[in-house]
């Protein structure tokens, strides 16, 4: 009989023993599994909240055009050579970066702020100042004038695309104008190459050789020696450059470029 009731209780004690481990295992695959979700929720919140960082990014990110309208502040950055720079300019108040930077400010009421990127050797040298510079900017003006007068165009091309596409990366928002100086006016191949490029990354161009042909004065009286502006040519420059942002600002311009296939394989 004992041995019975032994036989008993033991076969109880493992039954208990078979219960409490059955209910150890399902409680570990429970909390394992409400783990998983909730891993899995906290990498939902985590794509979401990315997702929505991004729009609000996209939304904060305003184009040189919606910045005037709201009468916010500007950053321009002029990269050439020493006419870019006003350079020889006689009165300081004829300096066209500063009357092209009144105009903007009067206009729309909005304070512009003016960097350079001035180098008198070629396309690459200004590349390598504009990627060591970091910052970004409402309106880069790209000018090319007397120094890139021999340059290769198979060389030419490429480097002005790939500097074009280093400037969109950086901020797509940032509105390019191309602005051929008057001092290529007997020169047509750099300027027929950007017009190439312009057209195919639809972007501004501001001509000078066309400003100051269509000028009532005579070339001579608008230049010191046939090359550099003097005071008067350098209201040309100003002029061109502001009009073409009145234009754009009126047709309600949205910049929005894109890094397209290289036009030079």
């Amino acid at each position: 009989m004992d041995t019975k009731k032994e036989k008993s209780a033991v076969i109880l004690c493992f039954l208990l023993l078979v219960a409490l481990v059955a209910v150890i295992i399902l409680g570990n695959i429970k909390n394992n599994k409400e783990n998983k979700n909730i891993v899995v929720k906290s990498e939902d919140k985590k794509v979401s909240l990315q997702k929505e960082d991004k729009k609000v990014n996209e939304k904060e990110k305003k184009d040189l055009y919606i910045k005037l309208k709201n009468k916010e502040d500007i950053s321009i950055c002029i990269i050439g050579d020493s006419i870019a720079n006003s350079e020889g300019v006689i009165k300081q108040e004829n300096n066209w970066n500063e009357k092209l930077k009144k105009y903007i400010e009067n206009t729309y009421n909005s304070k512009v702020t003016i960097e350079h990127i001035i180098n008198n050797g070629g396309l690459s040298e200004r590349l390598d100042l504009y990627n060591k510079n970091k910052k970004q900017y409402d309106l880069i003006l790209l000018c090319s004038g007397y120094n890139d007068r021999n340059a290769k165009i198979e060389e030419f091309g490429p480097k002005y695309e790939n500097f074009l596409n280093n400037i969109i990366e950086r901020n797509d928002k940032t509105e390019i104008f191309l602005v051929v100086e008057n001092s290529l006016r007997k020169f047509d191949k750099v300027p027929n190459e950007i017009k190439k490029i312009k057209e195919y990354y639809e972007l501004n161009l501001i001509d000078l050789r066309e400003a100051f042909a269509d000028s009532p004065k005579p070339y001579k009286q608008l230049t010191k020696d046939n090359i550099n502006p003097n005071d008067d040519g350098y209201d040309l420059y100003s002029t061109a450059i502001f009009d073409k942002i009145k234009l754009n600002n009126k047709e309600n311009k949205k910049i929005d470029y894109k890094v397209k296939d290289k036009l030079y394989k």
